[in-house]
């Protein structure tokens, strides 16, 4: 059972028919996602300027999030001897950051951290990998850095 649309490749799943054999093959090629070698289905296109822009803007607001959820509790519990921090607020400024700074320093658009294997599913690049490992990473580090500095402080992270 082939496709009409060029540059298919049949899966496993090619003998099932109907609607779920539709949905079984648009899930394990992931269809709805740019590859390597074709255009966004839906024609989009990021410029290598927009994603550095969008990088920008991510890293600005990790560096305003991280200042009102991280510094301003560790501000506030140095005064009243409480420290009331989130584990969300903890965490979601990191994020932000490291994604906006990965996104001004690589080239992370889809063409470039996606790859068709040889089964036909996309595969995440080594460049991606590296992204996506580093960013649970940077999150231990930081949260490693911020008890040992607020245990430095005197106070009880818990």
């Amino acid at each position: 059972m082939l496709d009409d649309r060029e540059g298919w490749i049949p899966s496993p799943n090619a003998h099932l028919g109907g609607a779920r054999g539709e949905i079984i093959r648009a899930l394990r090629t992931l269809s709805g996602i740019p590859t390597p070698d074709g255009t966004h289905p839906t024609g989009r296109h990021f410029s290598l300027l927009r994603t550095r822009i969008g990088g920008a803007i991510f890293t600005l607001a990790g560096l305003i999030t991280a200042y009102i959820f991280i510094l301003k509790p560790v501000e506030e519990a140095k005064h009243t001897g409480v420290l009331h921090q989130g584990l969300f607020g903890f965490v979601m400024p990191v994020v932000l950051v490291y994604g906006g700074i990965t996104q001004l320093v690589m080239d992370l658009r889809d063409e470039k951290s996606l790859r068709i294997g040889e089964d036909g599913r996309l595969w995440w690049t080594r460049r991606a990998r590296v992204v996506i490992y580093g960013m649970w990473g940077a999150t231990a580090l930081a949260m490693i850095v911020w008890y040992l500095y607020v245990r430095n402080l005197g106070l009880n992270p818990f």
